[in-house]
């Protein structure tokens, strides 16, 4: 099936797309000057703690070991349950701050990133209810809350990223999704920042929006995902979207599948179509700075899945048995440091495993810390 069909009429205004590169271009280049972040580099996570979110700074050095983790308090609360998502961190474009959801007390916190650590900046709404994603480009960052769990309507709402790293809500930029609750996974920009995707879980949709000149989210459009349940995913540097599909956690029924967002036409194209995990609840996706690899993990399985991903947007599977690694516990969050490391979020024991990614794409699992509280830590960014 095409998703292009189901986007029939959908026209991102093209020209008005070009002008908001340009309107934005600008961006945080200058931000934190006067406090600059130095050269320390870290792992990052959320604990999601309802008596209080915490952030969970692990130092790591340039081979990606990890040191004991500090914990930062956010500000604001946690759930303390799963919240079936991806991207509840997200770092600046010039990497002097860092953005967090609280998802418990509807808020996003600004952490600026000092040579001291990070401290935070700024608690602010987050516009909504339940917020549990994040995505920034330049000088934009959008929200998504997943509304529709506490009895509300899912959206999503932007706001302006001030020189100081601080956030200034966009009036006119807040959207609905498809449906009062869709059980939505996350938000996220493309390479270009002109548009957004949300996935959404329960209607099986992939929603998209135009950016406009002004930062303002438009031009809404739903397709129909490939696979069902569709989770995480992540732009390649090529342009390519890598979509997770979790098929409602059915025993060994999980897939990954591969689009081009043609916006010349607006429309989704389908490039490989629901390749299978042969595993159970694959949910969270990463990609190589280089665009070879995509992996996703298999909550279910206990495992992650590689894929090659070629030049062309094409996925082939690396294993056939599909597992390309064991992480012994439910994994979730995973990001990469370049080229060269994963890091994966491990739910139900608390802690962080290191996989050195090997030639051909191979995962050498090098470290296991724990340290994180067993409140459904959340997010999994590195710096």
């Amino acid at each position: 099936m095409r998703i292009r069909k189901n986007l029939r009429g959908w026209r991102l205004g093209v020209a008005a797309l070009l002008l908001t590169g340009l309107a934005l271009a600008a961006g945080v280049s200058g931000a934190g000057a006067d406090e600059p972040g130095g050269d320390w580099s870290a792992v990052f996570t959320l604990t999601n703690d309802p008596e209080g979110n915490e952030l969970a700074v692990y130092s790591r050095d340039n081979r990606g070991r990890l040191g004991t983790a500090d914990f930062i308090p956010t500000g604001g609360n946690g759930t303390g349950g799963g919240l079936g998502n991806q991207g509840a961190l997200a770092l600046s474009d010039n990497k002097q701050f860092l953005y967090a959801v609280n998802p418990g007390s509807n808020t996003i916190t600004v952490f600026r990133l000092t040579r001291r650590g990070p401290q935070v900046l700024q608690v602010i709404e987050s516009k909504g209810k339940r917020p549990i994603s994040l995505t920034v480009h330049r000088n934009l960052l959008y929200v998504l809350n997943a509304r529709g769990a506490v009895q509300d309507m899912d959206g999503i709402a932007g706001f302006e990223i001030r020189p100081n790293g601080r956030l200034v809500y966009l009036a006119g930029s807040a959207q609905l999704l498809s449906a009062a609750s869709t059980a939505p996974a996350q938000v996220g920009f493309n390479r270009a920042g002109n548009v957004l995707i949300v996935t959404e879980k329960s209607t099986n949709k992939i929603a998209a929006f135009a950016i406009n000149r002004r930062g303002l989210a438009d031009g809404r459009a739903f397709a129909d995902s490939v696979g069902q349940t569709p989770f995480g995913f992540e732009f390649s540097r090529d342009g390519f979207l890598v979509v997770s599909e979790a098929f409602g956690g059915a025993a060994d029924a999980s897939a990954v599948s591969s689009y081009w967002l043609n916006n010349d036409e607006g429309t989704l194209e389908v490039i490989s179509e629901s390749i299978p995990t042969t595993e159970s609840a694959a949910c969270w996706i990463a990609i190589t700075q280089n665009a070879e690899y995509a992996y996703t993990t298999n909550t279910a399985s206990a495992t992650v899945t590689g894929y090659k991903l070629s030049n062309k947007g094409k996925l082939t599977i690396l294993d056939i048995d599909g597992v390309t690694a064991e992480t012994g516990t439910s994994p979730t969050d995973m990001t990469i440091l370049g080229n060269r490391t994963l890091f994966v979020l491990n739910r139900d024991d608390g802690s962080v495993g290191v996989f050195d990614i090997m030639r051909g794409g191979a995962l050498d699992p090098i470290q296991v810390i724990g340290g994180l509280p067993l409140t459904n830590p959340t997010g999994l960014i590195v710096r």
